[in-house]
């Protein structure tokens, strides 16, 4: 489900400057594939490691880190556009947010409306993200 709202968001963005939709297909395997740098440090990241940790230790670029900063620059400057799910990885990869912090919010989000501040149940949260089970609605 994140992985869908986050392309969802990402898409529309996009297309408010005139990229068409299957420009964007890729950006679901960067998140999908086994041996994606990006998934890794999405990965590394939900098991605790810090941003700098993992960069520190990378001998390529995980291109989605610096993408997250420059993406969240553009709603700003054109119209204010909601994205939560970018806004939310964007705190995570630059230390403003917490991952548990993140998917807190988003798992307590319906989409198409912005992140609460709501939290769910820490034991319960702390599983699915221990489990690798982040794309479900936490019970």
């Amino acid at each position: 489900m994140v992985v869908t709202r986050g392309l969802a968001e990402l898409t529309r963005l996009g297309g408010g400057h005139g990229a068409e939709p299957p420009t964007f297909g890729g950006l679901a395997v960067t998140c999908i594939l086994k041996h994606s740098r990006n998934r890794d440090v999405g990965e590394q990241l939900g098991k605790g490691r810090s941003p700098d940790e993992i960069l520190a230790e990378m001998r390529m670029v995980a291109e989605g880190v610096k993408t997250a900063s420059l993406v969240m620059e553009l709603p700003e400057k054109h119209g204010g556009l909601e994205m939560p799910i970018c806004s939310r990885i964007d705190g995570v990869v630059n230390g403003r947010l917490t991952v548990m912090d993140a998917y807190e919010g988003l798992m307590r989000t319906a989409p198409g409306t912005r992140p609460s501040r709501a939290r769910c149940a820490p034991e319960s949260c702390r599983r699915a993200v221990e489990s690798g089970r982040t794309l479900g609605r936490v019970r």
